[in-house]
């Protein structure tokens, strides 16, 4: 059948009407799905990166071109999260552009590992550099922590008179340790611990000291718990701090010491020249035990066996076994 002129137009029409609001995000997956830990409200921030350019898609399966954000200008405002996609606007020279992108260019995590009740008031920076100020968190601010990587953490912190937050980064010292909310993530089993423990065989987690893999370790499987701000300054001192409910220490003098899979291990202060030395366990048989070490043998993470000479015992996590 032969179509007019105007039914030409009206299918036109209608085709461009519909590529306008699902560019415009009306008609998407509705806003912060994927995780219940984000905000309902727009995130404003800028990319991880400094240099170079973010490509940005019309489409949310990120297929078709649309842009680029310029990382080292460019402050974008996500108005929708799906799965490790956003949606949300950054500036160009005809004015504001919504369009699609990775979401992990922008946050270091799409998973949020906790959320704190600031005390007092908290300088933020704009990049992981810490070298720019970006604003100031103020006392009674509930902030959700993106990351934390134990000297650096990612956050989320309202904005005062509005539904938006401030992608933005502080110090991890300037967390504090008495209301943070932490708790196992969802896939904290000791079957997940290690086979993580073995896909960081080689990597450099954190500074390179066997306390960053610490860090690491804590912060990706225990909603961003580290060791900043418990008075850790060397790897033995681990032993001394104090931890979340549900974790137990069993020292190596216990009839009931065993390293299981996901225990932080931790030695004296007779290794690392008065540092000490602390790992986390993959395994034990009893008599020996394996784990994974940073700063062992390089600033890198590799799979040791030890004995137990000079351990002082280990720090068992509540894991959802």
């Amino acid at each position: 059948m032969k179509k007019s002129k105007n039914a030409k137009r009206i299918i036109s029409f209608m085709a461009a009407l519909l590529l306008i609001v699902s560019m415009a995000g009306i008609v998407s997956t509705p806003a912060f799905a994927a995780s219940v830990n984000f905000p309902t409200g727009p995130i404003i921030g800028y990319t991880l990166n400094t240099s170079g350019t973010v490509t940005t898609y019309q489409d949310s399966s990120l297929r078709t071109y649309s842009g680029y954000i310029s990382c080292s200008t460019d402050q974008v405002t996500i108005t929708q999260i799906y799965g490790t996609v956003a949606g949300g606007y950054y500036p160009t020279s005809k004015g504001q552009k919504f369009a699609w992108f990775n979401l992990l260019s922008l946050m270091s995590s799409a998973n949020p590992v906790s959320v704190f009740t600031a005390t007092r008031s908290i300088t933020s920076y704009s990049r992981n550099t810490l070298s720019s100020t970006y604003g100031l968190i103020t006392a009674g601010d509930h902030v959700i922590v993106v990351s934390n990587d134990g000297y650096k953490a990612q956050v989320l912190d309202p904005i005062t008179g509005s539904n938006s937050y401030r992608l933005e980064w502080i110090r991890s010292s300037d967390i504090p340790t008495a209301n943070v909310i932490s708790t196992p993530q969802p896939n904290s089993t000791q079957n997940a611990v290690v086979s993580w423990l073995y896909a960081q065989s080689g990597k450099t987690l954190g500074n390179g000291q066997c306390v960053g893999e610490i860090n690491v370790y804590l912060s990706t499987f225990f909603n961003g718990l580290t060791t900043a701000g418990h008075g850790v300054s060397y790897a033995y001192q681990i032993w001394n701090m104090s931890f979340p409910s549900g974790w137990t220490k069993i020292p190596v003098t216990s009839s009931n010491f065993r390293p299981l899979p996901g225990d932080v291990l931790v030695w004296n202060s007779n290794l690392g020249s008065g540092a000490g030395h602390t790992a986390v366990v993959i395994s034990s048989n009893g008599s020996s035990v394996t784990s994974l070490d940073q700063n062992w043998s390089g600033h890198y993470c590799t799979v040791v066996t030890h004995s137990f000479a000079n351990v002082i015992g280990v720090v068992r996590p509540p894991f959802n076994n």
